[in-house]
């Protein structure tokens, strides 16, 4: 891969409401021993691959405790720039978009709340963000997926059968030409639950960077038990 400016961003604004308080903060609960969001960081950062990084935050009083761990984990020179976060997920990605800086041409997004993300994945997403323009980390679906008529739980429905060979369950990070992605965002009207959406909006194509390694998202309190076994189970 030719050198190019490569940006990332750590989505770490979420409300983590699922959480139902059993931690103040999902993002900064240990998992054998060192926070969640610093274990993000040591697995995003380790091949040494962004020239910077923006990490989108809740409040003042989280990006205190974050920017301690940034300070504990993070290579020394890789600039961090931090931003608030809005008041949806899209909302702080165009934040942060727009604090990227002016030479930067490929940009990872990546949710804080994926720990366990291998850093060989990074690589892939980025060298294939940079190939075809937008790349994401994604697994199969491997359960059989039905669609139903509506949402509700509470009452008998009529099942759809889907074809699972075609069925992919998004990941992050998921990466970017900038200039790409910055257009996505400022043309999607529709409420976008990743960063993916955005680009096909426009009609670009996206290039699926197959995973094949755990990589959770912890949002409810069994998913840290469930992180902190992976992570015994590799040591």
């Amino acid at each position: 891969m030719q050198s190019i400016s490569v940006s990332l961003i750590l989505l770490a604004a979420g409300s983590g409401t699922r959480m139902a308080g059993v931690v103040p903060d999902k993002l900064l609960a240990p998992l054998l021993g060192i926070p969640v969001f610093a274990r993000s960081v040591i697995n995003c950062t380790a091949n040494q691959l962004f020239d910077s990084v923006v990490v989108v935050f809740r409040n003042k009083e989280q990006q205190k405790a974050l920017a301690a761990l940034w300070d504990a984990y993070a290579p020394e020179d890789l600039p961090v720039t931090w931003v608030k976060g809005g008041r949806s997920r899209a909302d702080s990605v165009r934040n942060a978009l727009n604090k990227l800086p002016e030479d930067s041409e490929v940009v990872l997004v990546h949710d804080a709340a994926r720990p366990l993300v291998a850093n060989e994945a990074v690589r892939a997403v980025i060298v294939s963000a940079h190939r075809h323009g937008a790349a994401v980390l994604a697994h199969r679906a491997t359960d059989t997926i039905k669609r139903v008529p509506s949402a509700s739980s509470s009452k008998p429905q009529f099942l759809e059968d889907l074809d699972r060979s075609k069925l992919w369950a998004m990941e992050t990070p998921q990466g970017f030409h900038v200039s790409r992605l910055l257009a996505g965002y400022a043309s999607a009207r529709t409420k976008l639950t990743d960063d993916a959406a955005a680009v096909s909006f426009l009609g670009y194509k996206v290039y699926m960077v197959e995973n094949f390694a755990p990589n959770p998202k912890i949002t409810q309190p069994q998913d840290l038990a469930w992180a902190e076994f992976l992570l015994a189970y590799n040591e």
